[in-house]
């Protein structure tokens, strides 16, 4: 299973499709975030880490949860982070993930 992303690449920010493979729960999640307005982003920053956002399609592209983690097997578990903390985030405002 997997979760589209959106990729920005060093230097000049151009974004490519991309995803990141995940549990079949981790990706329910996601695409519930999806199914409500959601979209998810990456990208290596000068400093080698990885940032990775939630963000909601809305007037000010609300940020719903971003994560940092070292580009290794730690992408995994921070992934896995982002996607339960945008849910978790948007259950508590009151959002039906389940529609």
């Amino acid at each position: 299973m997997s979760i589209p992303f959106t990729q920005y690449l060093m230097p000049d920010g151009k974004t490519r499709p991309t995803s990141i493979e995940m549990d079949e729960d981790t990706e329910e999640k996601a695409l519930a975030l999806i199914k409500l307005g959601c979209h998810f982003d990456v990208e290596m920053l000068s400093t080698g880490l990885i940032s990775m956002t939630c963000e909601k399609d809305d007037e000010e592209d609300e940020l719903i949860a971003i994560e940092l983690c070292e580009n290794n097997p730690n992408v995994i578990t921070a992934t896995r982070k982002l996607v339960l903390d945008s849910y978790n985030q948007l259950i508590n405002k009151g959002e039906n993930c389940n529609e």
